[in-house]
């Protein structure tokens, strides 16, 4: 089904896109292994449920900022860069600015809220958020990643140039180094906050390999140049992406925080665990996604019909892996979190919840691109904030009635009315939505198999 979508793509081109996708796949798939052996195995069994809750938790509130800091740029640079190849230093730079300038702005607004949390007083009554001196320190410590991940503009540029080669041989350097650093430290039995550190420094390392491979690809770092125009042209696309990428990351991160309020911290991390293994696959439709990318431009290009049958085709292999991953996690959730530790046992009702809204955030990643092809960002704005506002609200009901379970159960209703049930209520994304419900019923499917033994 993958190679259809690239079908009327030369020989050459449709090598260039597969290899590009299977170092993609490579990248994650060793992150996966690495992050389950040392990650969930070595370093959430060390920790404990409540000082793994914890860490969580200062993850968790740094990545309810992240989106603003990074502005909304990455599929805008990487359409850019294809675009107009001629621009790439003028890109490259005015992107990199942008990303710093947003990333120190979050970076204040993230630690000076944090630091009024940790005080008894108005504003943390009023809204009910109330933490410890070390979670102040574990936020200070993982928002300086912010910073780092300003310099993933490198990586968009390989992005554009299908050239991820590069990136993951880097990715996986320092993943490997960040992995052998926290074993080290559980050694030492080292406390709560030298983890944090570990973790944002496996940020700097990656950062340091992108200029590396950017200066060895010679892409000169200090020939690149801020352009007020291109700037005001990159914000105007990208402002509706940031505002949207900010309430897919509040309605997958406020639980969290809201059960470190109302639970506790072990609680927390029962929950977070689960999570942690039910987002371990995301990664399958972003790098799908954005590998046929490029591919599905070119589509629309040569005829409508094409352009569609590929986006279906997109739409069907999402939901048919999404499915074979849901049922296999709910067949072996128990036993797999027994394996982790019984610490965590809590957390497999969770995950046998959470991980069917993984079907729907496939739909909602790969659906993600057609709004951007055909420039509705503003509609994934409005659909996102609708979901944002609808998981808020059923945490704060479903929390206190059904615990981390009530948690999960908000996660998947307010996903399923983001990527899904939005799209039948506008004209404009009404064509997508007939496209999803032919994937989530099979109907497509049979269509193909249909034609498949009429041939």
């Amino acid at each position: 089904m993958l190679k259809k979508l690239f079908q009327n793509f030369n020989p050459e081109a449709l090598k260039k896109y597969a290899l590009n996708t299977s170092w993609l796949l490579f990248e994650k798939l060793t992150r996966i292994v690495v992050g389950l052996v040392v990650g969930i195995w070595f370093v959430a069994k060390y920790l404990g449920a409540e000082r793994f809750g914890q860490l969580d938790y200062a993850r968790s509130f740094v990545m309810l900022f992240s989106a603003f800091a990074a502005l909304g740029l990455h599929e805008i640079i990487t359409r850019e860069l294809v675009k107009f190849p001629e621009k790439t230093n003028k890109i490259l730079g005015t992107s990199l600015v942008l990303r710093l300038a947003g990333a120190s702005l979050i970076f204040l607004l993230i630690n000076a809220l944090s630091f009024v949390f940790s005080f008894e007083n108005f504003i943390s009554s009023f809204l009910g958020i109330s933490q410890s001196k070390e979670d102040m320190y574990l936020i200070l410590v993982s928002s300086l990643m912010l910073f780092f991940t300003s310099f993933d503009v490198i990586n968009f540029y390989f992005q554009a140039k299908v050239k991820s080669k590069f990136v993951v041989q880097v990715t996986i350097v320092a993943m490997i180094l960040g992995a052998i650093s926290k074993l080290v430290a559980i050694y030492l039995q080292l406390d709560l906050i030298y983890f944090a550190v570990l973790i944002s420094m496996e940020f700097l390392l990656m950062a340091l390999g992108l200029l590396w491979i950017a200066k060895k690809e010679k892409l000169h770092f200090f020939d690149w140049k801020f352009d007020k125009k291109i700037a005001l042209g990159l914000l105007k696309d990208s402002y509706p992406l940031m505002l949207s990428s900010a309430m897919v990351v509040l309605y997958m991160r406020t639980d969290q925080v809201m059960i470190k309020q109302m639970l506790g911290d072990f609680e927390n991390g029962n929950y977070a665990m689960a999570l942690r293994l039910s987002e371990s696959w995301y990664f399958v439709p972003v790098i799908i996604s954005a590998s046929v990318f490029p591919a599905i431009i070119n589509a629309k290009k040569k005829s409508k019909y094409l352009y569609s049958k590929r986006l279906q085709q997109l739409f069907d292999m999402l939901v048919l892996i999404g499915l074979v991953v849901a049922i296999a996690t709910n067949l072996v959730a128990d036993e797999l979190m027994l394996f982790i530790d019984e610490n965590f046992s809590g957390g497999a009702s969770v995950l046998k919840i959470h991980i069917w809204g993984g079907i729907l955030v496939a739909l909602g990643v790969s659906s993600g691109k057609w709004l951007l092809i055909e420039n509705l960002t503003k509609i994934a704005l409005w659909r996102t904030i609708l979901g944002a506002i609808l998981n808020i609200m059923l945490n704060w009901y479903l929390i206190p009635i059904y615990g981390i379970n009530g948690a999960a159960w908000a996660t998947v209703f307010s996903t399923l009315s983001v990527a899904y049930l939005f799209d039948l209520f506008h004209s404009k994304t009404r064509v997508i939505f007939i496209m999803k419900t032919k994937s989530l019923t099979g109907i497509s499917l049979i269509q193909q198999a249909w034609k498949f033994v009429n041939n």
